[in-house]
């Protein structure tokens, strides 16, 4: 995550940030094609969304794409200013976020960002993506595909 705005000490502030999305394919034997809405989380609440642009990675090959979320004016809930505020002063200026992409192609990336607000040394890397491919169910709504 490269930085943001709104997450100081004024919850009633909008919230945007500013990530480079970095997917690599260096295992992989076919095109991975990554892009779709974008949002940020952090304990499971929406604090920013945003569009990614469509990426498509060949076999053995890496692509990143800036990208730009925002929360639409909304403010940061109280409670939440309090837990991140809690988590800034236990982890040393270091708050971990939840970055999800819904891509068009019906898959779902889960990531942990780590955001440095400190400006001290630099945020810890982040984890990699889980995957979760969706399919259309009989009612229409796509869910997510669970082995048993």
């Amino acid at each position: 995550m490269d930085g943001c705005s709104g997450l100081d000490d004024a919850a009633l502030a909008p919230r945007a940030f500013n990530l480079t999305v970095t997917v690599d394919n260096l295992g992989g034997k076919y095109n991975v094609r990554v892009g779709g809405d974008i949002m940020v989380l952090y304990g499971g609440v929406p604090l920013a969304t945003g569009v990614m642009e469509d990426l498509s990675v060949p076999p053995h090959g890496a692509a990143e794409v800036a990208v730009r979320a925002g929360s639409g004016g909304l403010g940061l809930p109280e409670e939440l200013a309090v837990a991140m505020a809690e988590e800034l002063k236990r982890a040393g200026s270091v708050v971990r976020l939840e970055v999800r992409v819904l891509s068009l192609n019906h898959t779902s990336l889960m990531c942990t960002a780590n955001l440095n607000l400190g400006g001290g040394a630099p945020a810890p890397a982040p984890s990699p993506c889980e995957q979760i491919v969706l399919r259309d169910e009989f009612d229409g709504v796509m869910k997510p595909l669970l082995e048993a």
